[in-house]
């Protein structure tokens, strides 16, 4: 038996659910953890880029927040999508 399934078989039944949600909810779309390395590094870096992807929506929501307090703006959920071009869209 190789090492990654030993490690899998060491892990508690809800580490390997939580596990199996990350690889499913993934964009792979995978039914359960991998047991394959390259797949596991793939899932790794997909989870990466989300993560990135998150965290630069954030650092631009906090400073566009920022923004909105310094011009006095209140900070609404109407008053962004009112000044904002990007989902109001410009036609």
């Amino acid at each position: 038996m190789s090492t990654l399934h030993d490690w899998w078989n060491n892990l508690d039944p809800e580490q390997q659910e939580s596990l199996n949600r990350i690889a499913q909810d993934s964009i792979l779309e995978l039914e359960r953890y991998p047991m394959n390395y390259d797949v596991q590094r793939e899932l790794f870096a997909w989870q990466n880029l989300e993560l990135e992807v998150m965290q630069a929506h954030a650092d631009w929501l906090s400073r566009t927040k920022d923004r909105f307090e310094r011009l006095g703006i209140p900070w609404t959920t109407n008053e962004f999508q009112r000044r904002s071009w990007l989902w109001v869209g410009v036609e």
